[in-house]
């Protein structure tokens, strides 16, 4: 998975026919000014971060975001602005991506689900990548057919435990699980150990390493 660099967190690099697309950037070690594309999940500060943003955006960069997010994000920044729903597809200079809803089931004051928050599925060069933003496991990722899923590790404020992680990878189909959103203020090494053993040999965990 040469083509995608992470942060942390749920900060995602991933380039693809030419294209750079950044989901949720954040913790960008330098002034990089290469995004054709930015995905925002929702308006927590660990995920759309205005600072960060400033450090990848350039002059035709085109965001895609819930209405909340486009709103903060109209404060800042005057670029091109989609307003996304969970289910909805669409193509954003020539990239086609999948709008999956993210919510908490049991941790309802955390992710709400009708703030319509989300994940996306993005088709690239190397298949279908599934990041399901904040979330537990939810009906919405049964049968996605993707082929990698970058998935939380938290246990406070996304999954309940690294079992359902487990379980979400399960649900959409991937081939591959990437472990994401442990190490900083929740989640930790030996969960990564954990998701893997759970994984066994159904599905291949890959442990991207954190650039920093």
């Amino acid at each position: 998975m040469k083509n995608v660099t992470w942060y942390g967190q749920g900060s995602l690099r991933i380039i693809s026919a030419g294209k750079c697309i950044y989901i949720d950037p954040l913790w960008i070690v330098e002034e990089m000014h290469d995004a054709d594309i930015i995905l925002i999940t929702h308006t927590h500060f660990d995920h759309l971060s205005e600072e960060d943003i400033k450090k990848v955006i350039k002059e035709d960069t085109v965001f895609a975001a819930p209405q909340d997010c486009v709103d903060q994000l109209k404060e800042e920044f005057d670029h091109e602005m989609i307003v996304v729903l969970p289910g909805e597809e669409l193509d954003i200079k020539g990239v086609h991506i999948r709008v999956v809803a993210a919510y908490n089931v049991v941790k309802t004051q955390n992710h709400p689900k009708e703030n319509n928050w989300v994940g996306y599925v993005v088709d690239t060069d190397e298949g279908k990548y599934y990041y399901t933003g904040d979330t537990e496991l939810i009906p919405e990722m049964q049968g996605l057919d993707v082929d990698v899923i970058f998935v939380p590790l938290g246990q406070t404020y996304t999954m309940n435990n690294v079992q359902q992680a487990v379980d979400a990878a399960k649900a959409s189909g991937a081939k591959k699980a990437v472990p994401v959103h442990y190490g900083e203020y929740e989640g930790t090494a030996s969960d990564v150990q954990t998701f893997k053993m759970l994984l066994g040999s159904e599905i291949e965990m890959v442990q991207l390493p954190r650039v920093k």
